[in-house]
């Protein structure tokens, strides 16, 4: 098993982590490479405008912004690059971001980024990231290691032990070895027994720590164990679950690579833009009456001659069938999923049947926030 994920040879960013963190530093440092690329400056110019941060420092840098897919220069261009994903973190933070953020708006940052990170791929153009695989091994893997690090915890029980990473799953290389690996490592925790790993530097932990836990924002790390932050399973799974359509179980469209053709045709899709959707926040799940709710807050509800319908994105593809909803509008009878069809673009229609009756409506409205 020689074939191992590489990652950017550097810790990770994050714009809202502490005053004073390296993941703060590379976080302010991409909002001004990011500024200056939506001026038109050159990445020579900017190269040395960071004062006492060296050129190798910065290249280092921009490296890790091209793996995230936030920006890219070119090879022998000297031309930045703003991908679209890089432009909404600019838009949204500008280059001095807030020394205590609201949660709403970590929230949002924390869902652009792993937005960008679920498009990332091993087989891309440039910043092949450490430890070194061959060019064969590149073009040849057709994972996007991010996406499929989360799908992996969803897939075994909202926890990955980092040897059972990087014993396993990180030599995936295909995705039709994606499903073994996590039979493999189900196997494991019955058995005690991993395959052997191979040599790798101590760096590979340390980076691949930062990296997949977006520095502490969306995953903790207890004792060598991935899990997830708090209130950030639901915003990972709707990401993945976006890409992977509306019925939710296309793994493989959420964690395979595209082919590119050139290092522009690459980042039009690792840098894509992050739905609104997604980018602002999800509807609301809330324990009622033993049971989960789902509150459709921001959500119009309307009616025709079929029942009350909401069109959304496709976050509202997770919705099972039968699922219980509430609504402000309706407030004689709880709501309930029946149907979901595609509208195009990205759009579903969400048909609502009506479900048992609400005997005492303070409760629900007290949960939706009007009361």
């Amino acid at each position: 098993m020689t074939f191992v994920w590489p990652t950017s040879h550097v810790g990770m960013l994050h714009p809202l982590a502490a005053i004073g963190s390296k993941a703060r530093t590379q976080g302010v440092s991409f909002l001004q490479m990011a500024d200056a690329a939506a001026k038109g400056r050159s990445y020579d110019e900017v190269k040395g405008a960071f004062g006492d941060v060296d050129h190798a420092t910065v290249e280092t840098r921009k490296s890790l912004y091209e793996e995230l897919g936030l920006l890219y220069v070119p090879r022998h261009s000297g031309t930045l690059h703003l991908t679209s994903v890089g432009r909404q973190l600019l838009e949204l933070l500008g280059t001095d971001p807030p020394a205590d953020p609201s949660p709403d708006l970590r929230r949002q940052v924390d869902s652009l980024l792993c937005w960008a990170m679920t498009h990332t791929q091993i087989n891309r153009p440039q910043s092949y990231g450490t430890p070194a695989i061959t060019a064969d091994e590149r073009a040849h893997c057709d994972i996007r290691p991010y996406a499929a690090l989360w799908q992996a915890m969803f897939e075994l029980g909202g926890r990955l032990e980092f040897n059972e990473f990087s014993s396993v799953l990180a030599h995936v290389q295909k995705v039709d070895e994606f499903s073994p690996a996590i039979r493999m490592i189900l196997e494991a925790r019955h058995t005690g027994k991993l395959p052997n790993a191979s040599a790798k530097s101590g760096n590979f932990g340390i980076y691949w720590r930062a990296h997949a836990s977006v520095a502490d924002a969306v995953l903790r790390i207890d004792d060598g164990t991935f899990t997830f932050g708090a209130g950030r399973e639901d915003l990972l799974r709707s990401i993945l679950q976006f890409q992977m359509g509306c019925e939710g179980d296309d793994v493989a469209a959420a964690i395979k690579s595209r082919s590119w053709t050139d290092v522009k045709n690459y980042y039009d899709f690792a840098g894509q833009e992050c739905p609104t959707f997604i980018a602002s926040g999800q509807v609301t799940v809330v324990s009622f009456a033993g049971q989960s709710v789902v509150m459709l807050k921001s959500y119009a509800l309307q009616k025709d001659a079929s029942g009350y319908f909401v069109d959304a994105g496709m976050e509202l593809c997770a919705l099972k069938i039968g699922m219980p909803c509430f609504h402000s509008s309706e407030l004689t009878r709880m709501l309930r999923v029946d149907r979901k069809t595609g509208q195009g673009n990205s759009k579903i229609r969400v048909r609502l049947g009506l479900g048992r009756p609400i005997n005492d409506s303070i409760q629900l409205l007290q949960l939706w926030g009007d009361q």
